[in-house]
């Protein structure tokens, strides 16, 4: 069985366990529940930022929500992109793992809005 260390506290093993669900010491020890963890991360910096901005900043973006959730998204990616290809350190305190964060929540955001959620 393989076995995988991510980061400081996240281990992956291979083979699975039957529940997906298995932890250990050191973090989850499936991908199942690295990728709980993660949309449970998602979730709570969704609500916390909604509860922030409030449910007309996309709804009243200019042009549609969907023009405004283009441009965040690409500020985003702009934002990733130079700190990436410049070696730019975070300077206004969003690290880039809140900064693809955002990227994935905006992309919830973009299908609640397309369903008229």
């Amino acid at each position: 069985m393989a076995d995988y260390t991510l980061g400081n506290n996240l281990r992956i093993q291979g083979g699975g366990h039957p529940s997906g669900w298995q932890r250990d010491s050191q973090g989850p020890t499936t991908f199942e529940a690295a990728v709980a963890r993660q949309f449970d991360e998602l979730e709570e910096l969704l609500i916390r930022k909604h509860l922030n901005y409030g449910p007309k900043n996309i709804l009243a973006s200019p042009g549609s929500p969907l023009m405004g959730l283009r441009v965040r998204i690409w500020d985003k990616l702009a934002r990733i992109n130079h700190m990436l290809d410049h070696n730019v350190d975070d300077q206004v305190g969003e690290s880039l793992l809140e900064t693809f964060g955002d990227l994935a929540n905006y992309a919830i955001i973009a299908r609640l809005v397309i369903r008229d959620e």
